[in-house]
């Protein structure tokens, strides 16, 4: 129980942490596309 939860736990941070940067670059994109 403790390993899946770990496990689920890092997956969760993993894809927080590609969705941060996902938006960091498509705000980026649209503000130039903007110009």
């Amino acid at each position: 129980m403790l390993e899946r939860g770990i496990t689920e736990d890092i997956i969760l941070i993993k894809s927080l942490k590609a969705d941060t940067k996902g938006n960091l670059i498509y705000d980026h994109t649209e503000q130039t596309s903007m110009r």
